[in-house]
């Protein structure tokens, strides 16, 4: 593409990669890559130059060119077309496992707050690092932070069935009111 213009309407198409000038007399790959970041899209851009300086070739890669090729030495095109390919693919494959996460992570966080099972997650030392609404109501707290705040010893909640005398306990302050919990396990 000789002008901004038309590569611009390209860019509306789906691009497999970008093999830029450096330099033509109405456009350059700086301002092509610019383009191309400020449209959001992934595509791999390859800059290719005869005169180019490494300070000019740093600034392009620093600014997210994939790689940079001189004229006369195009013989490493085809490695570096399958490099930026390459990591085309992983940046995909890492958002899409992103997302995934995300997706899992919300799925988890509604769960846990919607089931009507007190449920909690607490270290080893039994501090509580989180409780869902149900716990927090079964034990009277006024809510959920007010019940994360409390210290592990005056909880004493049962963490394993080898301590079931633990898990027959009444707490008392800072609890808004009195309730005794009683944990059965089933082997």
């Amino acid at each position: 593409m000789e002008t901004e213009q038309d590569y611009v309407a390209r860019l509306g198409s789906p691009l497999d990669l970008i093999i830029a000038d450096y330099s033509l007399p109405q456009f350059d790959a700086p301002r092509a890559l610019q383009l191309m970041q400020d449209m959001g899209l992934d595509v791999p851009f390859i800059v290719v130059s005869g005169t180019v300086g490494e300070a000019a070739v740093a600034s392009l890669l620093k600014l997210g060119a994939t790689d940079y090729l001189l004229k006369d030495r195009l013989g490493g095109l085809g490695p570096a077309v399958e490099r930026a390919l390459e990591q085309r693919r992983l940046r995909r494959e890492a958002r899409l496992a992103e997302a995934s996460l995300r997706e899992s992570e919300e799925r988890y966080r509604n769960l846990f707050e919607s089931v009507p099972i007190a449920l909690s997650r607490a270290t080893p030392e039994g501090r509580l690092l989180n409780a869902n609404p149900a716990l927090v109501e079964l034990l009277g707290y006024p809510d959920r932070d007010t019940l994360l705040a409390v210290p592990a010893p005056a909880l004493q909640l049962c963490r394993r069935p080898s301590q079931t005398d633990a898990c027959r306990s009444t707490t008392s302050t800072p609890a808004p009111r009195r309730h005794e919990i009683t944990c059965a396990f089933r082997g």
